[in-house]
């Protein structure tokens, strides 16, 4: 073999996967089947059993099943960065139709048994979860480290970090990662419109206020509807493209979202891979679901 064969650097291949608001313990949040909460009996002791999934969990799990093997097939042997982008449970605050008893413990559970299929796979050595909003992940993001307390016993070869805002450097290639952000915008003609002036003001701040590059990729969550919006600039005569992303949810659309939303005709669902070669974002893979929302009749 020549050394120049032999002197050949392997190019590293990552992919970033991103999940969001997955609000375990709403009955219309992701739910794994197989999870066993507690519940009294007439006694006063606490016994296990595994709750009936509603309608909508049932195609919610079965999409998130799909959405993982497509992620494994599309990574192959090389290395998975996880991120959990916030709200990671129900919480207290909003009513909503709750699994169960929806005692804080239950919901725990639900949010441990619901990252079993993703850092179940062998690929995985770093997962981030972000603190989303403290009516649902707690005061000083205490439900979120809870959860994180449970995963670090079970996942022993898995390095995990909780933290608000993150930036995530593979190679070169920058994301920066939080739960809240921009608004999808509030007509089919607008989509996009605030995340674009987010984008742009974020880039300028960092080169104005900071004499830096702004991160290449930006992914914010909580709108619970996916948005991508591409921007150019060129900063000091060199010409740089950054991507923003807005992360579908897994959580059905309650009645506190419907007020929210005005009533959204439909809503998505999933999650998005990023595929970075030697630093570079090569290419986007969303997954995503789309339900309608309405019901027709014909009388």
């Amino acid at each position: 073999m020549s050394s120049k064969r032999k002197g050949k650097r392997k190019s590293r291949r990552v992919i970033v996967l991103f999940v969001a608001d997955t609000h375990a313990g709403n009955k219309l949040g992701l739910m794994n089947p197989d999870v066993s909460l507690l519940e009294q009996d007439e006694s006063g002791e606490f016994r296990p059993y595994t709750p009936q999934l509603g309608a909508l969990q049932k195609r919610l799990w079965k999409w998130y099943e799909k959405d993982i093997q497509a992620v494994t097939e599309l990574a192959g042997g090389d290395e998975v960065i996880y991120i959990h982008q916030g709200d990671i449970v129900q919480g207290h605050k909003h009513p909503t139709l709750r699994v169960g008893n929806g005692t804080q413990s239950n919901q725990l559970l639900i949010a441990v048994a619901n990252q079993a299929p993703i850092l179940s796979l062998p690929n995985i050595r770093q997962a981030r979860f972000i603190a989303g909003t403290a009516a649902h992940d707690g005061i000083g993001a205490s439900e979120v480290v809870s959860v994180v307390q449970v995963l670090k016993a079970q996942y022993t070869s898995v390095q995990f970090k909780v933290l608000y805002h993150g930036i995530l450097n593979v190679n070169g290639c920058r994301i920066d990662y939080a739960h809240h952000g921009p608004s999808p915008g509030s007509r089919t003609w607008l989509a996009g419109n605030s995340m674009l002036w987010y984008l742009r003001d974020l880039v300028l701040s960092s080169w104005t206020q900071r004499s830096e590059v702004h991160a290449r990729v930006v992914t914010r969550a909580h709108q619970h509807t996916y948005r991508h919006v591409p921007y150019c600039s060129t900063i000091a005569g060199v010409e740089y493209q950054f991507d923003a992303f807005l992360l579908p949810s897994w959580c059905g659309m309650g009645d506190y979202a419907r007020q929210v939303t005005r009533s959204a005709m439909t809503q998505q669902f999933g999650m998005l891979a990023l595929e970075i070669i030697d630093g570079k974002l090569t290419s986007v893979h969303p997954m995503i679901h789309e339900l309608d929302l309405r019901v027709e009749e014909s009388l």
